[in-house]
């Protein structure tokens, strides 16, 4: 597990010029699909804190280094100074001062300095802090601000990390992550949902987003689409992490993906989750299974039994399971299968065997909205940490030469965090692939 990075993230807000009644737009921007972190996502501008900006005072704030990365990281990437001076740069000037700094012959210090320009605390609400969960390969503690546009300045995206901006109201945000339009993380929807509620109360919607917990996710996992639950649960397994990444399917019908933890803190959390569902109105059909490694099956019996639910896995994943794990049906290729998310929406999932980490691995491909439940066939993390002696290379290809050819949204893999670029994720694994 990879140690903290302070960072500092900017909801940069806008009074709202459409036709919505909700008070102000967010500006959102979009990550480079060819990152390997979080790439394709939308999420706030923000980064990590450098050494510098511990240099820069700033007006009523003592040690406040982390308002400093905030400005610092708004100009790099939309080009906005929220920043106070007599004789601020004209816009071209500041577009040319942008882009010396991201080419690094100049720091945002001497940028302050040259034009006399301070940074003013109040100017950056304190909007909550977010610690980035375990299965996260790399962890930030990232403290948000919320700035308010500054009068005739306009964002804009320059081609490198990101690759696009916009001004969108919270919830036509949230309903386009919903409906696949963006993939967006979870402290970024929750802080665009209290905006929302907040009807435009910056003050409330800070304190209410202070008031949480830096690790401040609710339950030990949460629904990161429409009818997709994600939880990373603690496994003692040897693997690529400290844990696996079970999956609920669908909503009022459901379905439990990979229940793979052997902890009692996992099994606890798990079981409460499915609790708190079930309190809702959601039904679990049946558990289904990727494949037969240990890391993703070590609690299917248990859960089996304490909430009678049948045990669905490949023939071949079958024939590797312990004997005391048992089977009451079986995947085929193209079986499909229908989850109720309520009395007018479902959600279709689609069975592909893909052979190659194992004989008898299986993914779930949703029909509407293109999204993947991968297990082990398409992962973040390096092939060489999940390869095992029944892993066929020649097969494993073959595999994902077929996936690559679906239209893809978020996929959604055993181990580490989702993948909202898929085609760009088949191929960089296609192309590691050792003979």
């Amino acid at each position: 597990m990879s140690s903290f990075r302070r960072a500092a993230c900017v909801v940069l807000l806008r009074k709202n010029q459409g036709q919505s009644t909700e008070p102000y737009e967010v500006f959102l921007v979009k990550r480079n699909p060819h990152l390997h972190f979080m790439g394709g996502f939308h999420v706030f501008p923000g980064g990590t804190l450098d050494p510098e900006d511990s240099k820069i005072p700033v007006l009523g704030y003592h040690q406040a280094e982390l308002r400093v990365a905030a400005a610092r990281e708004l100009f790099e990437e939309t080009g906005i100074l929220a920043t106070h001076s007599p004789n601020r740069p004209s816009n071209e000037v500041s577009t040319t001062l942008r882009k010396e700094l991201l080419k690094g012959k100049i720091s945002f210090e001497q940028i302050l300095h040259r034009y006399e320009m301070t940074i003013s605390g109040k100017d950056f609400i304190d909007f909550g802090r977010w610690i980035t969960p375990q299965f996260s390969p790399i962890r930030f503690d990232a403290l948000y601000f919320a700035v308010l546009l500054p009068p005739n300045q306009t964002p804009s995206i320059v081609p490198g990390e990101l690759i696009d901006g916009f001004w969108c109201t919270p919830q036509s945000a949230l309903l386009g992550h919903q409906n696949s339009q963006y993939f967006i993380t979870y402290p970024v929807l929750e802080t665009l949902k209290i905006i929302r509620d907040c009807q435009g109360n910056l003050s409330q919607a800070g304190h209410q987003l202070c008031a949480k917990e830096p690790d401040a996710y609710p339950t030990a996992g949460g629904e990161m689409i429409r009818g997709v639950h994600i939880l990373p649960l603690a496994s003692s397994y040897p693997g690529p992490t400290h844990s696996t990444n079970t999956f609920i399917l669908g909503e009022q019908d459901a379905v439990v993906v990979d229940p793979g933890t052997n902890t009692q803190v996992g099994s606890h959390s798990l079981i409460q989750y499915m609790k708190l569902m079930i309190h809702k109105g959601t039904t679990f059909r049946a558990l289904w299974l990727t494949h037969s490694n240990p890391a993703h099956i070590a609690a299917a019996k248990a859960l089996s039994i304490q909430f009678g639910l049948p045990i669905v896995a490949h023939p071949e994943c079958a024939k590797r399971l312990p004997k005391e794990i048992s089977i009451n049906s079986f995947f085929n290729d193209g079986d499909s299968f229908v989850l109720q998310l309520d009395n007018t929406r479902a959600a279709r999932w689609q069975v592909f065997h893909t052979p190659g980490i194992s004989p008898g691995h299986v993914v779930f491909y949703e029909m509407n909205q293109k999204h993947l439940i991968s297990g082990n066939t398409v992962i973040s993390v390096p092939l060489r940490e999940i390869q095992n002696k029944e892993t066929d290379l020649n097969a494993l290809k073959s595999s994902l030469n077929r996936l690559r050819k679906l239209p893809l949204g978020i996929i959604f893999p055993g181990h580490g965090p989702s993948i909202a670029t898929g085609k760009q994720a088949i191929s960089r694994m296609l192309a590691n692939l050792v003979p």
